[in-house]
């Protein structure tokens, strides 16, 4: 393996260097990555470095690069909340998800969105099986194979609706509910409030939450398992002397806690302490006992990850995400995040694990795990709502599953089987097949420009292959579910402006796309990004769409159904 050449220069330049600099310079990086969690003294502080970096590598300029925070700024209040929300948002994504998607997610338009996928699901299964004659039938099983296998995931992680009930079923829900028992609501201080900001008159109306003390939680008792012992601070006292002694304690006579064997545990229940009842259960007493008689040692939040890591780490998270406020549980949440990540090696691969929050507007497939996954974000306006007229869901939302489904079968994920194994299962004679209509689609789109320059066809042919697959599928499942709807008696209100429900379908998708960019921007993503530009997403298969011609009446010849070039891809 070739390094880079830097990499030997750094290697030449660390042992000329005395031990204080690079003691100064690692101390830099670490304030670096974490002056967003400390106050403004330590963002001015940032800011002068990067303005003085900035001047360093740019003479002669006059303006500085836009900051947020300058040498004499006042944090406002909003900057504050929306900073707050962001970083929660990154540390706690799925407890934070939990809450967004219950404030604006129902049961019903849950209902609908799987409704919606699995009628897309039906569509591409049915070409697959009965329209693409040129797959042999093979590699068109191994393809209808790896469909029925492909997961699925809406809205939050472990969220389904029960049977045929309103209710919404969350196996997190009475871990939540304990969670909130630890907490108190109380007005801030004023210490507090001046933090941060030095606007006086910024002090919040909201109640503050304060984690409670053990006696506040000891009612509860056995009930909140290992989540009671969040709650248990000790004295100043005891915690000076534990700090101060605990490589000793540690490394001496303290008594070892039970061991206990090795359990798989979902990202959710390990962001969220949610471990099962009996990982916390008191171990037998023939395991538990120490051999003094005296009481195994409590439960720590990390005992279950800190077992299955190379090393062992037994301070307690009291030591550092109670005592030193934002800051503290700040760092305790990157270091649960490392321990979490440590704790899959050796272990069987959780494939409940989302890598994606609900509150992320965007949806993926991963052909390592065959899986697509629609967050709750992305089933909102203008993409989804259950009072939409069904045309209009599935033009926007419809088309987008149609088109992680479709990466599936794109130019990379068509190298993936069922289960996710690099394994090639194309027929000789339909691989070649695929290609040459794959090459189609690269060189459509690379005969597209704006500004004067062409489009990378070769570099977006797998995105542009699943358009095509999501413009196709969609439209199908939008008929047969409108089909299917009104021979049961379902009526739909008429779509505006006299469109018919097909023409209302094709708008949609073309509003699904619909923005506003700047020459530079364009230009830069067309180099940088592996998507087309919003245009060519939406003339680019329409352009090769019968369905899309038959709809608006495109005589061959015409701009949107060239005589020329027209791909068929699925």
């Amino acid at each position: 393996m070739q390094l880079h050449s830097g990499i030997n220069g750094l290697a030449m330049l660390i042992p000329a260097m005395p031990i204080p600099v690079l003691q100064a310079y690692l101390k830099m990086q670490l304030l670096s990555h974490v002056q967003s969690f400390m106050t403004t003294d330590f963002l001015r502080v940032d800011y002068n470095w990067r303005l003085k970096q900035f001047s360093l590598v740019n003479p002669g300029v006059q303006t500085p690069p836009p900051l947020t925070v300058s040498d004499t700024s006042v944090l406002s209040r909003k900057y504050l909340e929306e900073t707050c929300q962001e970083q929660i948002s990154e540390m706690v994504p799925f407890l934070v998800g939990k809450h967004f998607s219950d404030a604006i997610f129902s049961v019903e338009s849950q209902k609908m969105s799987v409704d919606i996928l699995d009628n897309v699901r039906s569509a591409l299964r049915y070409g697959l099986k009965n329209q693409e004659h040129w797959m042999d039938n093979i590699t068109r099983e191994h393809a209808l194979e790896k469909l029925d296998n492909m997961m699925d995931k809406i809205g939050y992680p472990n969220m389904h609706t029960a049977g045929e009930g309103n209710e919404m079923l969350r196996r997190d829900e009475h871990l939540l509910q304990l969670v909130a028992q630890l907490y108190v609501d109380e007005p801030h201080m004023a210490s507090e409030t001046e933090l941060l900001s030095s606007d006086k008159s910024a002090a919040p109306s909201r109640l503050r939450r304060r984690l409670k003390a053990a006696h506040e939680v000891a009612e509860a008792g056995h009930e909140l398992g290992p989540l009671a012992q969040m709650g248990n601070f000790e004295t100043s006292k005891e915690a000076q002397a534990k700090m101060s002694g605990m490589g000793n304690q540690m490394a001496g006579d303290a008594p070892e806690p039970p061991q206990r064997p090795r359990k798989r545990y979902s990202q959710q229940q390990m962001q969220m302490g949610g471990y099962p009842q009996e990982s916390w259960q008191p171990a037998p007493e023939s395991a538990a006992s120490s051999g003094d008689g005296s009481p195994p040692p409590p439960f720590q939040l990390d005992d279950e990850l800190t077992q299955t890591l190379p090393h062992q780490t037994n301070d307690p998270p009291d030591l550092f995400a109670h005592y030193y406020g934002f800051f503290g549980k700040s760092m305790a949440t990157a270091n649960f995040a490392f321990r979490r990540d440590m704790k899959k090696i050796g272990n069987v691969v959780d494939r409940s694990e989302w890598f994606m929050s609900p509150q992320t507007v965007n949806a993926y497939y991963s052909p390592q795990w065959n899986e697509m996954v629609f967050p709750v974000a992305i089933l909102q306006p203008p993409f989804f709502f259950h009072k939409f007229h069904p045309a209009m869901n599935f033009g926007s939302i419809g088309a987008i599953m149609g088109h992680e489904m479709t990466h599936g079968f794109d130019s990379e994920g068509r190298k993936f089987d069922k289960d996710g194994n690099e394994v090639d299962w194309w027929q000789a004679q339909a691989l070649d097949e695929f290609l040459e209509r794959a090459q189609c689609v690269s060189d459509l789109y690379t005969n597209f420009s704006e500004y004067g320059m062409n489009l990378f066809g070769a570099n977006e042919v797998g995105e542009n292959i699943a358009d095509f697959g999501g413009v196709k599928f969609a439209f199908r499942a939008m008929q047969q579910y409108t089909k299917a709807a009104r021979e049961k008696g379902v009526q739909f209100p008429p779509p505006p402006n006299g469109l018919t429900d097909e023409q209302l379908y094709f708008v949609a998708y073309g509003q699904t796309w619909c923005t506003k960019s700047d020459p530079d921007f364009v230009l830069e993503q067309m180099q940088t990004d592996e998507h087309s530009p919003a245009r060519e997403r939406v003339n680019g298969p329409l352009m090769s769409s019968p369905d899309f011609h038959r709809t608006f009446q495109c005589q061959p010849g015409s701009p949107m159904n060239p005589a020329a070039q027209q791909c068929r891809m699925w």
